[in-house]
């Protein structure tokens, strides 16, 4: 995957997907890895992105994330993105909520509390909003029904 570029207050930052699979890592305890909800909030950020800014570098501080998906993997991406992220050295922060197919907004994003949302995860969480804050375009991301195998989230469960 091509990284991600923004521009952090004048510096331009070239965002990989093993860049967020370290930091991924530094919130988790675990060895550096790229999982499928990273993935897919990786690649939903570089399609959001194109879609709104096309050839342009978005400023950090415009860039607003909206998740249905409550994981680690996603929230670690989205954070470290939009500079909200605990430990993340930015001059400027975008913004990033998860809100739940049902509307519920989540606040406590602890791993704990993601590990225990998303045993409930369906195709549905696997939406994203991608927004330029001063214009409010968005553009809905949204994971087509095929790229999972049928049995993909009850095997998830066990």
């Amino acid at each position: 995957l091509e990284p991600i570029v923004i521009n952090d207050s004048g510096k331009l930052i070239e965002i990989t997907i093993h860049d967020v699979a370290n930091y991924h890592a530094s919130q988790v305890n675990k060895k550096p890895q790229i999982c499928v909800c990273m993935a897919c909030a990786f690649r939903a950020t570089q399609l959001g992105i194109s879609k709104i800014w096309s050839d342009e570098i978005p400023a950090r501080s415009e860039i607003v994330i909206i998740s249905k998906l409550p994981t680690p993997g996603s929230r670690d991406c989205f954070w470290y993105v939009t500079g909200t992220g605990p430990g993340i050295e930015t001059k400027t922060k975008g913004e990033f909520k998860i809100v739940l197919p049902d509307g519920t907004e989540v606040t406590d994003m602890s791993n704990k509390n993601l590990k225990k949302l998303s045993k409930n995860n369906t195709l549905d969480n696997f939406m994203f909003t991608i927004c330029r804050k001063s214009t409010n375009e968005c553009f809905d991301v949204v994971v087509k029904k095929d790229v999972f195998p049928a049995d993909f989230f009850e095997l998830r469960k066990k």
